[in-house]
Order: structure tokens, then C-alpha cells, then sequence
């Protein structure tokens, strides 16, 4: 068990303690953000932080990582870290932000960042009662006196917070390092991390790693970069070497070697390769077809299945619209990359199979949505025409309305599900 003094397992930004430390706070504050302000909360710090959320969703940037924020996330951020404050649409966020310091360090005459009280960076589900003592801190903060009392109840969040480290973390130790080097792809991950968060000898890891996975370490690492790496690929329109640093490359020709082994065709001959594609949305499935390529499975809705359906005769069906997603199917696809909106929680363990490219549906509008996919099927062309036939048909439609309803009426046109009502045409 994790205590608020004593040493302290790995924590954020690659740093642990190497001795006894006792952290005091230093700062407490209630943090609140309504969509309604006009700009995000930037701001950097000059301690190291702790976010609670209390309540709301939204989002917070950490330099270049960005966490998502729920009721009971916590965050643990490096002091001077840019740090960027985002509510979603229509939502508050609030919560507490817990400035600190850890005392041992200076005293025992060494110059090195502070460690993180916790022994992972980002938590996803704080328990209720670490929300309330984040309060109770705060009040006690607030009001200047009983500093004891306080500190006891920075203390018992610490304890508690730990405590749920703890019970949430996973038993099995490959499953804790696979995971952390999935965060941490990007950031310079050593042999000795690695032990240290594996929790095993560091003569004994490199072995351990092998029998466990059936990869070196540094193949499993590997195949994890060069996976976001193509995912950058198919989606940015950066140059090859800044893709491969953000993958956590620092050699492009490492990476180029690396690249070519495991994929088969060098970064810029992947883009063109035909891919064998799974579509977990019913809109992609669409956007999909209309072009005319067919994926290897899909999720449909009833209406994609009368449409389309001399295409997808040989398609494996994942899931109508209103269905569970038949998981059972997506090994057996053996796809070249999964496509799917940015809300798809199974994201990160689709990624064990391949590669995921990522719509972001609050950003991207339908015609984004198709050119980005003709883009990835080399169907960039098709879209035009299809968009360009669309716009005369729209056009059309709109004047015979006119006719019908007059000029400043509105018509929209919609598929019923069940549950949910999708509109298709609006004039």
C-alpha cells in the first residue's frame, strides 16, 4: 500500500522518489468551467498539481496529451506544465485543483523533480469519498485554521486515493506494463522503467517480457508506435519525420527500417496501399459504400442493408444500428484498420488488432467525414462527384418544394429507428 510519505512507485512524467518524502500542499483550489465562457482555461502552474473533478465533463491538456475529464477523474500534472482547461458543449466542469510539494528531497540535498503522490498519472474513477475530502480540503484551505487538521486531510486523500490505485490496478503484471507503455508510447520508455512499473528485477525483465508476450520489449514497443504512427499517416498531412518523433521515433530511419518490416511498404507507399477496412459506424459503413469500397466487415442499419445490399452479400455483419457489436467477427476480418467515430469507448483495445483512424464527430461535418474517408480509399475523386451530384439534387428539390410550400418554409426528411430519429434532408 501507497502512503503519502515514504517511497513511491513510478509516477507522472517518468519521475519516482528514490527515497522518503512527505507531501504537503501548497495551494487549493475550486476550479469551475462553463461551455458558455468563450475561451478555454490556460494557465502553467508553478507547483505540482493535482485535478479532482466533482462534477461535469470536459477535457484537460498536459502539454501535448490530452485527458479526458468525468466526475471522480483525477490528474496529476508536472509543475510548469502548459495545462488547458476545456468544459464539453452545453456542461460545467468543476472541481478542486491541489497544489504541492514534497519535502525530503532538498532537505537530503538532491535537485530533482518532485515525485507524484500517486503511482499512475490519470485516474478514472475516483471514489466518492476522495471527492469529498478534495471539499473538505478545500474548506479547511480556505478558512486558515486548524492547519493539523489539514494536513490529516490531505493525508486521508492521499490515502484514499492510493488505496483505489490499489483495488483498480491489475493483477496481472504484463497486463500493467503493456497498458503503461500504450499511454506512454510516445515518451522515452527504458528497460529500468519498465521493470520498475512491471514491478520485477531489472536482469530478470527483459526474459519476463519475452515469455509473457512472445516480443522483446522493444518489438512490443515498436509495433505500438508504428501503429499511431500510421493511424498519423492516413489522417495528417505532416511530413514523415514529424510523425515519427510524435510516435516516439527519434531516428526517421530507425523508423523507416521499422516501419517497412512490420507493415511491408515504406510510410509514403502506405498511404496508397489498398486496406482491408472494418467500419464500426453505420455512417462510415455508408460513406463506405457510396464510394463504392466495400469493407471487409461493418456495422449496418436496416436502411444500409436495403440500400446496399448486393454489396454486402460477402460482408460479415458486426451490428445493426440499434444491435450489440458482434465482437466475435473482428479477429476474424484480420483488417488493415479499424474506422469509427472518436466516441467509441473499445478504441484503444481495437488497437491490439490494428490500427484505428478516429472521426472526430463534433469537428468534422458529413462532407469532411466522407472526403476524409475517400482520402483513406483513394476515392477522393468519387467524392467530388458524388458531393457535386448531391448539391444539384438539393438544388432541385429545393425549387420543386418552392413550388409546393412556398420559399420560407422548412422541410426535413428523417430514418426512425426505435429509439432514435436520424434526420437526412433538411431544406
Amino acid at each position: 500500500m501507497n502512503q503519502p510519505f515514504g517511497s513511491i512507485g513510478p509516477g507522472h512524467d517518468n519521475r519516482s522518489s528514490g527515497g522518503d518524502v512527505l507531501f504537503v500542499p501548497v495551494e487549493v483550489m475550486e476550479f469551475r468551467h462553463t461551455a458558455r465562457s468563450r475561451q478555454p482555461l490556460a494557465l502553467t502552474p508553478a507547483s505540482d498539481t493535482m485535478w479532482m473533478v466533482a462534477s461535469g465533463s470536459g477535457s484537460l491538456q498536459v502539454g501535448n496529451r490530452r485527458h479526458a475529464l468525468a466526475g471522480g477523474t483525477v490528474v496529476v500534472c508536472p509543475a510548469h506544465s502548459p495545462l488547458v482547461l476545456q468544459s464539453d458543449s452545453a456542461d460545467t466542469i468543476r472541481g478542486y485543483r491541489i497544489g504541492f510539494r514534497a519535502l525530503g528531497l532538498q532537505e537530503a540535498g538532491e535537485d530533482r523533480p518532485c515525485p507524484s503522490p500517486l503511482p499512475v498519472p490519470y485516474m478514472n474513477k475516483a471514489p466518492f469519498r476522495a471527492i469529498e475530502l478534495g471539499s473538505e480540503l478545500h474548506a479547511l484551505w480556505n478558512s486558515g485554521q486548524a492547519p493539523y487538521k489539514m494536513l490529516a486531510c490531505f493525508f486521508d486523500l492521499l490515502h484514499e486515493l492510493n488505496e483505489n490505485c490499489s483495488r483498480s490496478e491489475p493483477d496481472n503484471k504484463i497486463e500493467r506494463t503493456t497498458a503503461y507503455m500504450k499511454e506512454h508510447y510516445d515518451e522515452e520508455l527504458s528497460r529500468e522503467l519498465l521493470a520498475n512499473v512491471a514491478g520485477v528485477s531489472l536482469d530478470y525483465f527483459s526474459s519476463w517480457f519475452k515469455k509473457e508476450t512472445g516480443q522483446t520489449y522493444t518489438d512490443y514497443l515498436a509495433r505500438i508506435r508504428i501503429d499511431r504512427a500510421c493511424e498519423r499517416l492516413l489522417t495528417s498531412k505532416s511530413p514523415v519525420c514529424e510523425i515519427a518523433r510524435e510516435a516516439g521515433f527519434r531516428d526517421e530511419g530507425y523508423f523507416s527500417r521499422k516501419f517497412k518490416k512490420r507493415i511491408g511498404v515504406a510510410p509514403s507507399a502506405y498511404v496508397r496501399m489498398p486496406k482491408k477496412i472494418v467500419s464500426l459506424s453505420a455512417n462510415c459503413t455508408a460513406f463506405m459504400l457510396s464510394l463504392g469500397v466495400v469493407p471487409v466487415a461493418a456495422v449496418v442499419s436496416p436502411w444500409i442493408h436495403r440500400k446496399f445490399q448486393r454489396y454486402l452479400a460477402e460482408t460479415p455483419k458486426l451490428a445493426y444500428a440499434e444491435s450489440a457489436l458482434d465482437t466475435g467477427l473482428l479477429g476474424q476480418a484480420h483488417p488493415d484498420l479499424f474506422l469509427c467515430y472518436d466516441l467509441l469507448a473499445e478504441a484503444d483495445i481495437l488497437r491490439d488488432w490494428a490500427p484505428v483512424v478516429l472521426l472526430k464527430l463534433a469537428d468534422l461535418s458529413w462532407r469532411d467525414q466522407l472526403l476524409l474517408i475517400a482520402d483513406l480509399t483513394q476515392s477522393t475523386e468519387k467524392a467530388r462527384v458524388l458531393l457535386n451530384r448531391y448539391d444539384e439534387k438539393v438544388a432541385s428539390c429545393r425549387e420543386q418544394l418552392a413550388d409546393v410550400i412556398g420559399e420560407h418554409e422548412t422541410v426535413i426528411s428523417m430514418e426512425i429507428f426505435p429509439h432514435h430519429i436520424y434526420p437526412e434532408f433538411r431544406k
